[in-house]
């Protein structure tokens, strides 16, 4: 008995099924990774967090103070001799982390060989509240509410009146610049890092992720000490 083969029906329907699978499926995929990115970001900012307060602990509880001034800077690190600033958050942080792809969100667009390198800027990584440029402890009264790190356009997150934080991949904008969070064309979901938010880290060291909108809405308390 000759067996029986598949008709052309029978193969297109079978196609379809397979196409309509994989509309379905891909983004799920898509978000899971999205996801995953995010974690592994907030998993950085927690221990930057960490490297923050162990920072204060050892300064008598003030935080870093990320300005070019003399005896700052990191020792071997070009002490701004050859035009780079070497005294940007991430250096005075870096020997409480020792490991410069913490310093990369996996959503950012720099890498461990430009954290590590004095003359990069760092934008459309992370960034550092400069309100608490060498501030006490004893000043901050809200800890659990304010914003002392986190997803950001400007390496200091506070730029833009803190909607570098909100708005942390303006890059994605064909007007790409740390500073464009100001501008409400730029205050859209494709500007966001992580599915439509950021992650942030908090004074008191807690990291979390926070919706873009809700970031925006908590300005300028959110990062005033």
């Amino acid at each position: 008995m000759a067996r029986k083969g598949f008709t052309l029906i029978e193969l297109l329907v079978v196609i379809a099924i397979i196409a309509i699978l994989a509309a379905i499926l891909f983004p799920v995929f898509a978000r899971a990774r999205a996801k995953a990115r995010q974690a592994s970001c907030q998993s950085n900012v927690k221990q930057i967090m960490t490297a923050f307060l162990m920072y204060a602990q050892d300064y008598d509880g003030r935080w870093v103070y990320d300005t070019m001034i003399p005896g700052l800077a990191v020792p071997g690190a070009g002490n701004s001799s050859d035009g780079s600033n070497v005294c940007w958050w991430r250096f005075p942080l870096y020997p409480y982390v020792k490991n410069w792809a913490v310093f990369v969100c996996p959503d950012g667009i720099r890498d461990a060989a430009a954290a590590a390198y004095p003359g990069n800027q760092f934008h459309f990584n992370y960034g550092y509240n400069a309100n608490l440029r060498n501030r006490s402890d004893s000043d901050i009264y809200r800890p659990a509410d304010l914003i002392a790190f986190g997803d950001a356009s400007h390496w200091h997150g506070s730029q833009c009146g803190g909607r570098s934080f909100a708005w942390a991949s303006v890059d994605k904008k064909p007007s790409g610049n740390p500073c464009n969070a100001n501008q409400t064309v730029n205050q859209i979901d494709q500007c966001t890092r992580h599915n439509g938010g950021s992650n942030l880290g908090y004074a008191d060291g807690h990291a979390k992720w926070n919706a873009a909108t809700a970031i925006a809405g908590a300005l300028p308390a959110a990062i005033t000490p």
